[in-house]
């Protein structure tokens, strides 16, 4: 009965213990469209292409030119139908240019994507005006717009250079969020201390 009783009395002590806060860590940045060209020695023609950035979206940075934002710090990779699966060597960014200076689609294309460099050649970007005002730091999408590539740009991939002669008229642009459950630290503390008590008081029931 005792023991029972102690078994009853750390399970409250776990479940009053729960408060935790759920923390965004991460922001997975997708773009999808039809393209022609190689990976490697391998061509492929009008083949489903996604590629995905995983980003820190506290790291999202004002670039230049001033309507330039970018995020440069996480991992890519490209997957194309057919073909597989590549790593992007090195890392690529996430970018968005909403337009230029003043803010503005009509000064030039308001377009997201992934790129090379901040300011650098556009991997596969999409064009559309949601992106005057996002900011890279949050979920959005699905937003399809006009697919916009480098076709003299080759990216160094984990199986070879990816290059694009051609890409079909839509693309398809989405940020979607990861999330991780962090104990607040009023909670840790308060399962210490508890865990700590309810020892003590085992250790004198029992001698």
């Amino acid at each position: 009965m005792k023991r029972a009783t102690l078994i009853l009395g750390l399970a409250v002590l776990l479940c009053g213990a729960t408060g935790a806060q759920a923390t965004p860590i991460k922001i997975t940045y997708t773009i999808t469209a039809t393209a022609t060209g190689t990976l490697g020695t391998q061509p492929f023609t009008d083949a489903l292409v996604t590629i995905e950035f995983v980003g820190d979206p506290s790291k999202a940075h004002l670039g230049a030119p001033a309507a330039h934002l970018w995020v440069n710090s996480g991992t890519g990779t490209v997957t194309i139908a057919g073909v597989g699966t590549a790593t992007f060597t090195p890392g690529p960014v996430a970018f968005d240019d909403q337009g230029g200076v003043p803010h503005s689609c009509s000064h030039h294309p308001c377009y997201a994507g992934i790129s090379f460099g901040t300011g650098g050649s556009t991997i596969l970007g999409d064009i559309h005006t949601d992106f005057l005002t996002y900011n890279l730091k949050t979920a959005t999408g699905p937003v399809s717009g006009t697919a916009v590539i480098n076709p003299t740009f080759t990216a160094g991939t984990s199986l070879g250079g990816l290059t694009f002669s051609s890409v079909g008229a839509t693309s398809t642009f989405t940020a979607t969020t990861g999330t991780t459950t962090i104990p607040e630290p009023g909670s840790l503390i308060f399962v210490s201390t508890g865990l700590l008590s309810l020892i003590g008081f085992v250790r004198r029931r029992l001698s």
